[in-house]
């Protein structure tokens, strides 16, 4: 067989339209997370690793793929397995922890993609491009088909723990849920109420006062007198 002193150039083959979606949203939220509105087209397809040419041919224009980022982070599919994955043999509070730091992660990129996607870069309220705003129905049930499964996998992961619970593990999965949202959202309490997972998960297991065991309240007492 002669050899061919030009040999053709070979080309990777062209990744699949869905997979080259996803791959852009997963590479550019980080981005969008930091910098907000203000981050331009160049900069996104950048951080993608592609041309901004191949950017605006998967996304017509910025707004459509902060859209489809906010639509990717609400999609619990992930975020499921990976609380699935917890083993259910690990100890109730490292267990239990590990489920709230994925659930926080997963809150927080929400409401900062939320943000950009109604905020204008000079901070005026943008409403929802091309859509109008939707009925609040559409808005709970879109919060509820997002939330429910997160909480179902969570009540798994509590049940075989159901013994050292006060309440049944969905009641237990729900309250949890309660407080990762409630210190989520944006302007939560007026501000600085952003309690690590381990600090909401004391919280949850342990309620909000001291215990002896924990060697403060005794300390306390022992000053008072």
């Amino acid at each position: 067989m002669p050899f061919d002193a030009h040999p053709r150039s070979r080309r990777a083959p062209a990744m699949a339209p869905d997979d080259r979606r996803a791959a852009i949203l997963e590479a550019v939220v980080p981005l969008l997370r930091e910098r907000g509105g203000g981050v331009t087209t160049r900069e996104l397809a950048t951080a993608a690793g592609v041309a901004e040419g191949t950017l605006f041919r998967v996304f017509p224009d910025k707004e459509t793929l902060v859209r489809a980022a906010v639509e990717r982070a609400l999609d619990p599919v992930d975020l499921v397995a990976q609380i699935e994955a917890i083993p259910t043999s690990q100890a109730l509070r490292p267990a239990l922890t590990e489920a709230v730091r994925l659930m926080q992660d997963r809150a927080g990129q929400v409401v900062d993609l939320l943000f950009v996607a109604h905020h204008a870069p000079d901070g005026e309220h943008r409403p929802d491009p091309g859509h109008g705003v939707k009925p609040q129905g559409h808005r709970a049930h879109r919060h509820h088909a997002s939330v429910e499964p997160v909480v179902d996998a969570v009540a798994e992961l509590l049940a075989a723990h159901a013994a050292e619970l006060r309440l049944a593990p969905l009641d237990s999965a729900r309250i949890l849920m309660g407080l990762v949202l409630s210190t989520r959202r944006p302007g939560a309490w007026g501000s600085g109420l952003n309690l690590s997972a381990e600090d909401l998960v004391a919280v949850a297991l342990d309620g909000l006062a001291h215990h002896a065991s924990d060697g403060r309240t005794s300390a306390n007492h022992g000053e008072e007198g």
